[in-house]
């Protein structure tokens, strides 16, 4: 008859199988092989973004500015809606003189034809625009040496005998020097009439007043005036310390040029 097994060896035959199995588990299981998919996968397209127009500014802010969103920001020492103004260092202006004029220390100087604090108002139109040999200012023309009428349009004329020697020439009248009178300046008078300081030398004395030369002023001419502009600012500026400060869209020495927009 066959032998029985004890409980002690059935269990140490299954330790045994257990351990034989175990190898074989493990050397039966193959690597999993990489996705097809995971490999040849691309990563996806960056959309481009759509480009937007630039902004455009009046004349460009004319150099003097940054164009943002179609409004010029200006550069320090400039304004107005093309930044094409100098605006003064020192103070500002009224409402930025309305576009209308140059700021300087806080006061507006107003282009021709605009006047008031800010160059808001309107100036009243003077006779032929003074006929280019003269300013116009509210509504009344000052005539440059030689000229002379309500429109500048007449020349100035030369004295009689050239006052003979004795006198100055102004607007076509003799204007003597102490001593002498009459229309020519070639009566002797006695005893000659004496005026302030002898008209700091830059006048001529007549009938006690001074009669003072181009470019000085004053009742003794010792004030030296504001030297002139060429060609008046062709009526197309304002004439400040001899120099011609331009209206918005012209240029040049004497505000002759037009600015191509």
């Amino acid at each position: 008859m066959p032998e029985t097994m004890s409980t002690g060896h059935v269990a140490r035959a299954a330790l045994v199988v257990a351990f034989l199995l175990v190898p074989l588990q493990t050397t039966s299981a193959a690597p999993t092989a990489p996705s097809a998919t995971a490999s040849t996968a691309r990563p996806a397209p960056i959309p481009t973004p759509t480009p937007v127009a630039p902004s455009t500014c009046p004349n460009q802010c004319s150099g003097h500015g940054a164009c943002i969103g179609g409004s010029c920001f200006c550069l320090e020492g400039y304004s107005g809606k093309d930044c094409a103004s100098p605006r003064a260092p020192h103070g500002t202006c009224p409402n930025d003189c309305s576009d209308q004029g140059v700021c300087m220390h806080g006061r507006c100087f107003c282009v021709s034809g605009r006047t008031g604090a800010d160059c808001s108002t309107t100036a009243p139109a003077c006779a032929n625009d003074c006929s280019g040999h003269g300013v116009c200012k509210m509504g009344k023309c000052f005539c440059q040496p030689g000229y002379a009428g309500a429109d500048c349009a007449t020349v100035a004329a030369e004295c009689r005998d050239a006052c003979s020697g004795h006198g100055a020439c102004v607007a076509g009248q003799c204007h003597c020097l102490p001593g002498y009178t009459g229309e020519s300046c070639a009566v002797t008078r006695s005893p000659p009439q004496t005026c302030p300081n002898d008209c700091s030398k830059a006048g001529v004395c007549h009938l006690g007043r001074c009669f003072c030369v181009s470019g000085r002023s004053g009742a003794d001419c010792s004030v030296v005036a504001e030297p002139s502009c060429p060609n008046a600012c062709s009526g197309k500026g304002v004439c400040r310390f001899g120099k011609c400060f331009c209206e918005p869209g012209r240029s040049g020495a004497d505000c002759s040029t037009v600015l191509r927009r």
